[in-house]
């Protein structure tokens, strides 16, 4: 998967990994995100947090709370920037500096067969696995409707119909061509 945000700031490009098939992490592994979890309110906090997960928090917090990772992914100068969490829905983005921190983080759904952004209908993406939502109830699966009765028009794109940023609220969200909300992803304020 290739996710593309233009903003006012420019253009920020990430390539993660999709899974392939309803990936099952390791039994122990399944069981210390459980627990992650369960001492968490699974809240998505605009320009905050997703759940657990903070943004500022050094990788090595983020293991020590979730556990390894499902899939990385790294940039051109072979930097790890992106955890994915499969089992939770759940996507780390990090810097790229020495001591590396969360930069945003998302919850988001992965398809069950390869589709091109703007392509995607809710009938092409896995059940959700993990309950994040808003303070409002807005979760993944909800629609675009929803956020816009949310959080207003007052939205920038990035030049497809298919993003819903909040910039000044650190965030975003990537619906289908059928209008539901298959990505919420959080980042600092611009």
């Amino acid at each position: 998967m290739v996710r593309f945000w233009c903003t006012t700031l420019g253009c920020l490009l990430i390539v993660g990994g999709c899974a392939t098939g309803p990936y099952q992490a390791p039994a122990q592994e399944q069981q210390q995100r459980r627990q992650a979890l369960e001492r968490s309110d699974n809240l998505i906090v605009p320009g905050e947090r997703i759940g657990p997960i903070r943004l500022g928090m050094f990788m090595d917090q983020v293991e020590a709370l979730l556990g390894p990772r499902d899939a990385g992914v790294k940039n051109l100068n072979g930097v790890v920037t992106q955890w994915s969490y499969f089992s939770l829905n759940l996507v780390v983005d990090f810097d790229a500096i020495a001591a590396q921190r969360v930069i945003s983080v998302g919850t988001e759904l992965y398809t069950k067969k390869s589709t091109t952004y703007g392509d995607e209908r809710w009938s092409d993406v896995y059940p959700v696995t993990t309950v994040f939502v808003l303070n409002n109830g807005i979760g993944l699966g909800a629609t675009s409707f929803d956020v816009q009765r949310a959080y207003s028009r007052n939205y920038a794109t990035n030049g497809t119909d298919i993003f819903m940023e909040y910039d000044h609220l650190g965030l975003s969200f990537r619906v289908t061509r059928d209008h539901r909300v298959v990505d919420i992803g959080v980042f600092s304020p611009r």
